[in-house]
């Protein structure tokens, strides 16, 4: 909608957007890039890297954003048993790629630190487009719940 996101002052991406192409671009960024990434851990001459603050909190982090993510499939699924709700198949099938590409990044790390690769660069740049994509998604619901809460 051009009226939505460029001919106004307050510019912003549809629902179906955000939820769709924001969040398929960096999980299909990291599932295209995944068989190069193996590549290089399998090609790393370093062996077994010690377990270090950074390595236990990067998975402690996976296995909290892997149970939200499973939770909110729990919850689309629950609202998709309502008959009165209409739940559309993309609000069950994003927590299912989100937590797919959750426990393949997470996978990797436990691969890097026992391959001895120090950091990887392929996961740093899927963090960061899911950070800048994730930018829009929080700007809007911000958005939504300062128009809720004010009216």
């Amino acid at each position: 909608d051009l009226q939505l996101t460029w001919n106004t002052t307050d510019p912003h991406f549809t629902p179906c957007f955000e939820e769709t192409v924001l969040v398929w671009l960096p999980c299909g960024f990291l599932w295209l890039f995944a068989a190069l990434e193996l590549y290089i851990i399998k090609s790393s001459r370093d062996k077994l890297i010690p377990w270090t603050f950074l390595n236990i909190s990067k998975l402690v982090c996976s296995a909290v954003l892997l149970v939200l993510e499973l939770s909110d499939l729990i919850y689309q699924i629950v609202q998709g048993s309502d008959a009165s709700t209409n739940v559309y198949p993309n609000y069950y099938l994003v927590p299912i790629i989100l937590f797919m590409s959750i426990l393949l990044q997470a996978i990797f790390v436990i691969f890097e630190k026992k391959n001895g690769v120090q950091s990887s660069g392929y996961l740093f740049l899927f963090w960061l487009l899911m950070a800048v994509c994730g930018v829009f998604q929080y700007r809007s619901f911000f958005l939504r719940y300062a128009n809720d809460v004010c009216i």
